[in-house]
C-alpha cells in the first residue's frame, strides 16, 4: 500500500488550504480595470490561438507592456472559456497552486528543512497581500511569470547541487519563458546569488558571477524591451512631472509602508494614489528602520543567514517597483509584492522553527483575512466600494463606480461621481472624459465638448477622446461643427 509521506502532507495540505482560500473566485466576474482591455474588449484576443493572434502577441505593445506568453495563456483561456470569467479565474488559481508547490520543493530540495520550507509556502498562498495578483484576471502576467519564476528556482536548485550543460540550457528558457510573462523577474540572477549564499553554500567570488553571465545578458536585454514597451505605451513618466528626488523619498516610504503591510494587511487597495513626498520626520524614521534591519541582518549572518538572504531578497526583487521609473499614476501596488514577500516569509518561517504554535496561529489568522480579502473581488462595484472604504479620496474608485452606474443608465448619479473624482483629481483627463461621455448619451452636446476639450487640454493625444468628440459635432450637424471648430 501506498504511504503518504510528510512531504506529499505537506503538498496535499498546501493545495487545500489555497482552494479553499479562493474557490470563490471561480464565480467572480471581470473587473472594469484593465480586465476590460486585456479580455473583455480585446478582439485580438476573440480571435483565438491562429496565426494572426500569435503574431500580434509578440509583436504588440498593448497595455504598455511586451508580454507575448501573457497575451498567449489568455488566448487559450477564452478558446476553452469564451467569456467565462470563472474559467480565467481558475488558471490564476491553478498558477498559483503550482507555483507554491514548486516554492515548497525547491526551499526543502536546498536546505532540507521541511517543516520551514512548508511554512514558508503556505505564508506566500494564503498572505492576504498575494490576493490582488491571483483574484485579478488582469494579472495573469504576475501569476504566470511568477510559475516560471517558480519552475526557474526548481532547476536553478537541481543545478546546484550538481552543475551541467542541459540544467543550465534548462534554467536559461525558464528564465527567458519568465521575462516574456512579464518582465519583474529582471533581479533573478542577482536572487541566485544570494541563495549561493544560504542555503546553498556555494558562495566563490568569481565562479558565482561567471556562470550567470548569459543570465544577466538575458535580464538586461529584457530590462530594454520592458522600458521601451512602457515609454512607448506613455506610461512613464518625466523626471519634470516627479522629479528624482521625490522618487528617491517614495521609495524610502515604498520599502517600509510594504513592509507594514506584509506584517499587517489592512486597508489593502486594488488602486493607491499617490501622495505628496513625506515629511523630513518621517523619512528619517523609515530611513533608520530600513538601515536598521539591514544592520541587525548583517551582525547575525553568521548565526542566522536567512535573515539577510530573506530581507536582500525582499529589497532587491523590488527594485524593479519601487517606482524610481515612475510608471503610470499609481504609488505602490499589492502584486509588486509577489514575489518579494517571499524573501520576508523565509526569514519569518525559519525565525519560528522552535515556535510552530505560533506559526499555526499565524497561518489561521492570514487565511481569515485572505478569505474576506477575496470577498471585495467578487465584481466592479465591490472593489471600488472598499477601495473607497480604504481611502476616501481614491479618484480612480469613484471614476469606476461612475462608469458602472453609466452603464446601467443611472446618468445623473454618474455624473456626480464623475465630479467628485475631478474635484478630487483636477488634471485626470478620463474624468472628463467619462463626464462629456455621460452628457453625450443625454443628448447634451455642447455641455459634452465642454468636457471633452478640458481632457485633451490635459492630454491632447487622446484618441478616445478626440473620436467621442467628433461625435458630439456629428450629433449637432454639420453647419455647428463648422461654426464651432
Amino acid at each position: 500500500m501506498y504511504r503518504l509521506t510528510p512531504r506529499l502532507g505537506f503538498i496535499a495540505f498546501l493545495i487545500a488550504i489555497s482552494i479553499t482560500i479562493y474557490w470563490k473566485t471561480l464565480g467572480y466576474d471581470f473587473i472594469n480595470y484593465d480586465d476590460t482591455n486585456y479580455v473583455v474588449l480585446n478582439d485580438k484576443l476573440k480571435a483565438g490561438l491562429s496565426l494572426e493572434g500569435i503574431k500580434w502577441a509578440f509583436t504588440t505593445n498593448e497595455m504598455s507592456n511586451w508580454h507575448p506568453l501573457t497575451w498567449l495563456s489568455l488566448m487559450l483561456d477564452y478558446e476553452l472559456y469564451g467569456l467565462n470569467a470563472g474559467g480565467f479565474h481558475l488558471t490564476s488559481l491553478l498558477l498559483h497552486v503550482l507555483s507554491t508547490i514548486l516554492l515548497f520543493l525547491s526551499l526543502n530540495r536546498a536546505t532540507s528543512n521541511l517543516w520551514q520550507s512548508a511554512l514558508c509556502a503556505c505564508l506566500f498562498a494564503i498572505h492576504p497581500i498575494n490576493v490582488e495578483s491571483v483574484a485579478w484576471i488582469a494579472e495573469r502576467k504576475g501569476t504566470l511569470s511568477t510559475f516560471f519564476w517558480s519552475i526557474s528556482l526548481y532547476i536553478y536548485m537541481l543545478y546546484a547541487k550538481k552543475p551541467d550543460v542541459l540544467k543550465y540550457v534548462l534554467l536559461l528558457i525558464s528564465v527567458m519563458l519568465g521575462l516574456m510573462s512579464k518582465q519583474m523577474l529582471v533581479t533573478l540572477p542577482f536572487l541566485f546569488m544570494l541563495l549561493d549564499y544560504w542555503p546553498l553554500k556555494r558562495f566563490s567570488l568569481p565562479k558565482v558571477i561567471i556562470e550567470k553571465i548569459p543570465l544577466f545578458i538575458l535580464t538586461a536585454v529584457f530590462s530594454i524591451i520592458a522600458y521601451y514597451a512602457q515609454n512607448k505605451g506613455g506610461s512613464l513618466l518625466s523626471v519634470e512631472n516627479l522629479p528624482l528626488l521625490n522618487r528617491l523619498l517614495n521609495a524610502i516610504s515604498y520599502y517600509s509602508n510594504y513592509l507594514l503591510k506584509i506584517f499587517y494587511p489592512d486597508g489593502l487597495s486594488i488602486f493607491y494614489t499617490m501622495k505628496p513626498p513625506i515629511d523630513l520626520f518621517t523619512t528619517v524614521a523609515f530611513l533608520s528602520l530600513l538601515v536598521l534591519i539591514t544592520l541587525l541582518s548583517i551582525k547575525y549572518a553568521s548565526k542566522m543567514p536567512y535573515l539577510l538572504v530573506g530581507w536582500l531578497w525582499y529589497v532587491g526583487t523590488l527594485v524593479p517597483t519601487i517606482q524610481l521609473v515612475q510608471v503610470g499614476m499609481h504609488s505602490m501596488a499589492d502584486r509588486y509584492l509577489y514575489i518579494p514577500a517571499i524573501g520576508i516569509f523565509i526569514a519569518v518561517s525559519w525565525s519560528l522553527s522552535r515556535l510552530r504554535i505560533v506559526a499555526i496561529v499565524l497561518i489561521l489568522v492570514l487565511s481569515l483575512l485572505s478569505i474576506k480579502q477575496v470577498s471585495h473581488w467578487k465584481n466592479t462595484l465591490h472593489i471600488f466600494k472598499h477601495s473607497i472604504d480604504v481611502d476616501r479620496n481614491n479618484y480612480l474608485a469613484y471614476t469606476k463606480l461612475g462608469e458602472l452606474l453609466a452603464s446601467n443608465n443611472n446618468y445623473e448619479k454618474a455624473i456626480q461621481l464623475f465630479d467628485a473624482t475631478i474635484e478630487l483629481k483636477p488634471n485626470y483627463p478620463y474624468a472628463y472624459y467619462n463626464k462629456g461621455l455621460t452628457l453625450h448619451k443625454l443628448g447634451k452636446f455642447e455641455e459634452a465638448i465642454k468636457e471633452y476639450k478640458k481632457a485633451l487640454i490635459i492630454s491632447p493625444k487622446l484618441s478616445i477622446v478626440q473620436n467621442a468628440m467628433e461625435d458630439a459635432y456629428n450629433g449637432f450637424g454639420p453647419s455647428f461643427k463648422h461654426k464651432t471648430k
